[in-house]
Protein backbone atom coordinates (compact mmCIF):
# COMPACT_ATOMS: atom_id res chain seq x y z
CA UNK A 1 0.00 0.00 0.00
CA UNK A 2 1.37 3.54 -1.11
CA UNK A 3 -0.31 6.19 1.11
CA UNK A 4 0.53 9.78 0.60
CA UNK A 5 0.70 11.71 3.93
CA UNK A 6 0.94 15.53 3.49
CA UNK A 7 1.92 17.17 6.77
CA UNK A 8 2.07 21.17 9.42
CA UNK A 9 3.58 19.26 11.79
CA UNK A 10 0.92 19.97 13.58
CA UNK A 11 -0.17 17.61 16.93
CA UNK A 12 -3.47 16.67 14.32
CA UNK A 13 -0.76 15.60 12.39
CA UNK A 14 0.66 13.11 14.70
CA UNK A 15 -2.60 11.75 14.93
CA UNK A 16 -3.46 11.20 11.40
CA UNK A 17 -0.02 9.29 11.44
CA UNK A 18 -1.03 6.98 13.02
CA UNK A 19 -3.40 5.63 11.14
CA UNK A 20 -1.21 5.39 8.28
CA UNK A 21 1.44 3.65 10.38
CA UNK A 22 -1.11 1.18 11.59
CA UNK A 23 -2.08 0.52 7.76
CA UNK A 24 1.55 0.34 6.42
CA UNK A 25 2.45 -2.59 9.25
CA UNK A 26 -1.03 -4.47 8.70
CA UNK A 27 -0.62 -4.11 4.58
CA UNK A 28 2.84 -3.74 4.43
CA UNK A 29 3.43 -0.55 2.93
CA UNK A 30 4.91 2.88 2.40
CA UNK A 31 4.13 6.21 3.44
CA UNK A 32 5.15 9.30 1.39
CA UNK A 33 5.34 12.54 4.27
CA UNK A 34 4.64 15.28 2.38
CA UNK A 35 5.66 18.99 3.63
CA UNK A 36 4.51 21.86 1.07
CA UNK A 37 6.09 25.42 2.44
CA UNK A 38 6.40 29.18 1.42
CA UNK A 39 9.18 30.92 1.58
CA UNK A 40 8.34 35.00 2.40
CA UNK A 41 9.55 37.36 -0.09
CA UNK A 42 12.55 39.09 1.99
CA UNK A 43 12.55 42.94 1.37
CA UNK A 44 15.71 44.93 1.41
CA UNK A 45 15.43 46.93 4.60
CA UNK A 46 18.31 49.11 5.22
CA UNK A 47 19.80 47.48 2.53
CA UNK A 48 18.81 50.08 -0.34
CA UNK A 49 18.12 49.34 -3.71
CA UNK A 50 21.18 46.50 -3.73
CA UNK A 51 17.88 44.01 -3.54
CA UNK A 52 16.56 44.39 -7.29
CA UNK A 53 20.18 43.64 -8.69
CA UNK A 54 20.51 39.87 -9.91
CA UNK A 55 23.13 37.83 -7.76
CA UNK A 56 23.12 40.85 -5.07
CA UNK A 57 22.82 40.69 -1.38
CA UNK A 58 19.22 41.21 -1.44
CA UNK A 59 19.11 37.63 -4.15
CA UNK A 60 21.38 36.05 -1.48
CA UNK A 61 19.37 36.65 1.33
CA UNK A 62 16.74 35.04 -0.47
CA UNK A 63 18.29 32.07 -1.60
CA UNK A 64 19.66 31.40 2.13
CA UNK A 65 15.97 31.85 3.51
CA UNK A 66 14.82 29.48 1.25
CA UNK A 67 17.48 26.91 1.91
CA UNK A 68 17.45 26.96 5.35
CA UNK A 69 13.34 26.43 5.57
CA UNK A 70 13.61 23.76 2.93
CA UNK A 71 16.13 22.21 5.46
CA UNK A 72 13.96 22.62 8.57
CA UNK A 73 11.07 20.63 6.82
CA UNK A 74 13.46 18.14 5.84
CA UNK A 75 14.87 17.57 9.58
CA UNK A 76 11.29 17.73 10.31
CA UNK A 77 10.08 15.32 8.28
CA UNK A 78 12.96 12.87 9.14
CA UNK A 79 12.13 13.81 12.93
CA UNK A 80 8.66 13.07 12.51
CA UNK A 81 9.99 9.31 11.12
CA UNK A 82 12.17 8.53 14.17
CA UNK A 83 9.58 9.58 16.21
CA UNK A 84 7.34 6.17 15.37
CA UNK A 85 10.23 4.33 14.31
CA UNK A 86 9.58 4.22 10.60
CA UNK A 87 13.10 2.02 8.95
CA UNK A 88 14.29 3.54 5.33
CA UNK A 89 12.36 0.82 3.63
CA UNK A 90 8.95 1.96 5.47
CA UNK A 91 9.14 5.85 4.44
CA UNK A 92 10.03 8.33 1.80
CA UNK A 93 9.79 12.18 1.77
CA UNK A 94 8.76 14.86 -0.24
CA UNK A 95 9.50 18.88 0.98
CA UNK A 96 8.48 21.52 -1.74
CA UNK A 97 7.63 24.94 -1.89
CA UNK A 98 4.15 26.01 -3.33
CA UNK A 99 0.84 25.99 -2.60
CA UNK A 100 -0.40 23.27 -0.57
CA UNK A 101 -3.76 22.56 -3.07
CA UNK A 102 -1.68 22.21 -6.22
CA UNK A 103 1.64 20.95 -4.78
CA UNK A 104 -0.95 17.98 -3.43
CA UNK A 105 -2.49 17.62 -6.87
CA UNK A 106 0.70 17.27 -9.24
CA UNK A 107 1.93 14.65 -6.41
CA UNK A 108 -1.42 12.79 -6.92
CA UNK A 109 -0.95 12.77 -11.19
CA UNK A 110 2.65 11.82 -10.55
CA UNK A 111 2.77 9.30 -8.30
CA UNK A 112 -0.07 5.96 -8.01
CA UNK A 113 -1.47 6.32 -4.37
CA UNK A 114 -3.66 3.87 -2.68
CA UNK A 115 -4.28 6.35 -0.21
CA UNK A 116 -4.32 9.66 1.14
CA UNK A 117 -3.97 10.45 4.98
CA UNK A 118 -4.34 13.66 6.71
CA UNK A 119 -5.20 15.82 9.57
CA UNK A 120 -8.71 17.28 9.26
CA UNK A 121 -10.05 20.46 10.37
CA UNK A 122 -6.25 21.97 11.99
CA UNK A 123 -7.48 24.37 14.93
CA UNK A 124 -4.35 24.80 16.19
CA UNK A 125 -2.40 25.78 12.32
CA UNK A 126 -3.07 29.93 12.04
CA UNK A 127 -1.86 29.04 8.09
CA UNK A 128 -5.32 27.13 7.81
CA UNK A 129 -4.39 24.69 4.76
CA UNK A 130 -5.93 21.93 6.21
CA UNK A 131 -9.01 23.64 7.35
CA UNK A 132 -11.57 21.50 5.68
CA UNK A 133 -10.56 23.10 2.15
CA UNK A 134 -7.92 20.32 1.36
CA UNK A 135 -9.59 17.40 3.13
CA UNK A 136 -12.73 18.38 1.90
CA UNK A 137 -11.40 18.51 -1.98
CA UNK A 138 -9.51 15.17 -2.12
CA UNK A 139 -12.67 13.65 -0.37
CA UNK A 140 -14.93 14.33 -3.39
CA UNK A 141 -12.23 14.38 -6.10
CA UNK A 142 -9.71 11.97 -5.37
CA UNK A 143 -9.18 8.79 -7.38
CA UNK A 144 -8.21 7.00 -3.92
CA UNK A 145 -9.19 6.78 -0.59
CA UNK A 146 -8.93 9.52 2.08
CA UNK A 147 -8.54 9.31 5.50
CA UNK A 148 -9.11 12.80 7.22
CA UNK A 149 -8.59 13.16 11.13
CA UNK A 150 -10.07 15.60 13.03
CA UNK A 151 -8.74 17.27 15.83
CA UNK A 152 -10.02 15.27 18.66
CA UNK A 153 -9.68 12.11 16.91
CA UNK A 154 -7.46 9.32 19.22
CA UNK A 155 -5.80 6.67 17.00
CA UNK A 156 -7.43 3.45 18.90
CA UNK A 157 -7.64 -0.10 17.77
CA UNK A 158 -10.82 0.47 16.10
CA UNK A 159 -13.59 -1.92 15.92
CA UNK A 160 -16.51 -0.39 14.85
CA UNK A 161 -16.98 1.26 11.09
CA UNK A 162 -20.16 2.82 10.02
CA UNK A 163 -20.61 3.46 6.53
CA UNK A 164 -23.34 5.48 5.05
CA UNK A 165 -25.16 4.99 2.08
CA UNK A 166 -28.24 6.77 0.04
CA UNK A 167 -28.85 3.28 -1.78
CA UNK A 168 -28.59 4.10 -5.07
CA UNK A 169 -25.24 3.84 -6.40
CA UNK A 170 -23.09 0.43 -6.44
CA UNK A 171 -20.63 1.22 -3.34
CA UNK A 172 -19.03 -2.78 -3.71
CA UNK A 173 -15.60 -0.90 -4.50
CA UNK A 174 -15.56 1.40 -1.25
CA UNK A 175 -17.52 -1.74 0.92
CA UNK A 176 -14.37 -3.71 -0.43
CA UNK A 177 -11.53 -1.47 0.66
CA UNK A 178 -13.40 -1.52 4.32
CA UNK A 179 -13.67 -5.18 4.55
CA UNK A 180 -9.83 -5.16 4.09
CA UNK A 181 -9.67 -2.65 6.52
CA UNK A 182 -11.53 -3.91 9.17
CA UNK A 183 -10.18 -7.74 8.64
CA UNK A 184 -6.79 -7.01 10.66
CA UNK A 185 -8.71 -5.47 13.15
CA UNK A 186 -11.54 -8.10 13.86
CA UNK A 187 -14.06 -4.48 13.18
CA UNK A 188 -17.97 -4.73 12.70
CA UNK A 189 -18.86 -2.78 9.58
CA UNK A 190 -22.17 -0.59 10.49
CA UNK A 191 -23.94 -0.41 7.01
CA UNK A 192 -26.68 2.59 7.80
CA UNK A 193 -29.33 4.08 5.31
CA UNK A 194 -31.16 7.48 6.65
CA UNK A 195 -34.00 7.70 4.77
CA UNK A 196 -37.45 5.56 3.92
CA UNK A 197 -37.48 2.40 3.95
CA UNK A 198 -38.07 0.18 0.75
CA UNK A 199 -37.85 -3.38 0.59
CA UNK A 200 -36.27 -3.40 -3.16
CA UNK A 201 -33.35 -1.35 -1.38
CA UNK A 202 -32.86 -2.85 1.45
CA UNK A 203 -33.03 -6.05 -0.23
CA UNK A 204 -30.24 -4.39 -2.56
CA UNK A 205 -28.25 -3.38 0.13
CA UNK A 206 -28.31 -6.85 1.89
CA UNK A 207 -27.47 -8.40 -1.03
CA UNK A 208 -24.65 -6.07 -1.12
CA UNK A 209 -23.27 -7.25 1.92
CA UNK A 210 -23.48 -11.23 1.82
CA UNK A 211 -21.75 -11.04 -1.70
CA UNK A 212 -18.35 -9.55 0.67
CA UNK A 213 -15.90 -11.64 1.78
CA UNK A 214 -16.72 -10.84 5.48
CA UNK A 215 -19.50 -11.71 8.24
CA UNK A 216 -18.85 -9.08 10.97
CA UNK A 217 -21.11 -7.06 8.82
CA UNK A 218 -24.37 -4.91 9.83
CA UNK A 219 -27.30 -3.12 7.36
CA UNK A 220 -29.75 -0.96 8.95
CA UNK A 221 -32.51 1.55 7.48
CA UNK A 222 -33.22 4.81 9.70
CA UNK A 223 -36.19 6.71 9.00
CA UNK A 224 -35.34 10.05 9.73
CA UNK A 225 -35.60 13.74 7.60
CA UNK A 226 -32.37 14.95 9.56
CA UNK A 227 -29.62 13.19 7.82
CA UNK A 228 -26.15 15.10 9.15
CA UNK A 229 -27.46 14.93 12.62
CA UNK A 230 -29.10 11.58 12.16
CA UNK A 231 -25.35 9.99 11.29
CA UNK A 232 -23.73 11.80 14.15
CA UNK A 233 -26.45 10.57 16.18
CA UNK A 234 -25.71 6.81 15.02
CA UNK A 235 -21.82 7.15 15.19
CA UNK A 236 -21.96 8.20 19.11
CA UNK A 237 -24.57 5.82 20.14
CA UNK A 238 -23.21 2.88 18.55
CA UNK A 239 -19.34 3.83 19.29
CA UNK A 240 -18.23 4.20 16.23
CA UNK A 241 -14.20 4.71 15.96
CA UNK A 242 -14.49 5.61 12.00
CA UNK A 243 -17.14 7.29 9.89
CA UNK A 244 -17.02 6.10 6.25
CA UNK A 245 -19.14 6.66 3.36
CA UNK A 246 -18.58 7.64 -0.86
CA UNK A 247 -19.07 10.95 -1.97
CA UNK A 248 -22.11 10.63 -4.60
CA UNK A 249 -21.92 14.29 -6.15
CA UNK A 250 -25.57 14.68 -6.33
CA UNK A 251 -27.22 12.89 -3.37
CA UNK A 252 -26.05 11.80 -0.11
CA UNK A 253 -23.05 14.07 -0.25
CA UNK A 254 -24.68 17.11 -0.91
CA UNK A 255 -27.08 16.66 1.05
CA UNK A 256 -24.93 16.43 3.68
CA UNK A 257 -22.41 18.70 3.26
CA UNK A 258 -23.90 21.81 1.17
CA UNK A 259 -24.70 24.89 3.33
CA UNK A 260 -27.04 23.59 6.64
CA UNK A 261 -25.34 20.66 6.95
CA UNK A 262 -21.95 21.45 6.65
CA UNK A 263 -20.97 22.94 9.58
CA UNK A 264 -22.90 20.44 11.62
CA UNK A 265 -21.12 17.75 10.44
CA UNK A 266 -17.75 18.79 9.94
CA UNK A 267 -17.59 20.78 13.07
CA UNK A 268 -18.60 17.88 14.94
CA UNK A 269 -17.51 14.72 13.69
CA UNK A 270 -14.57 13.26 16.28
CA UNK A 271 -13.60 10.33 14.66
CA UNK A 272 -11.77 9.89 11.22
CA UNK A 273 -13.29 10.05 8.36
CA UNK A 274 -13.01 7.80 5.20
CA UNK A 275 -14.10 9.00 1.82
CA UNK A 276 -14.50 7.38 -0.81
CA UNK A 277 -15.15 9.84 -4.28
CA UNK A 278 -17.20 8.08 -7.31
CA UNK A 279 -14.21 7.86 -9.21
CA UNK A 280 -11.97 5.68 -6.61
CA UNK A 281 -15.49 3.54 -5.78
CA UNK A 282 -15.48 2.57 -9.25
CA UNK A 283 -11.69 1.90 -9.97
CA UNK A 284 -11.20 0.46 -6.78
CA UNK A 285 -9.71 -3.11 -6.61
CA UNK A 286 -10.70 -6.09 -4.42
CA UNK A 287 -7.00 -6.25 -2.48
CA UNK A 288 -5.02 -2.98 -0.95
Amino acid sequence: MNILFPTDFSKNSQVALQYAIDLIKNQAGKITLAHIYTVPMMEGVGMGSLDNFSGGPGDRLQSRVTQDIRKESIDNLNLMATKYDLDDSQYTFIAKEGVVTDEIDKMLKETKFDLVVLAFRNEHSQKGIFFGGLANDLITTCKCPVIAAPPKAEFVDFKRIMYATDLAHDEHGALTWLVNLAKPHNATIRFIHVGQYEDEKAAMAQELCNSLDYDDIEFQVVERTNIAKTLLDSANKENAEIFSMTTHTLTLFQKIFHDSFSEEVLNNINIPFIGFSDISNNSLDEDF
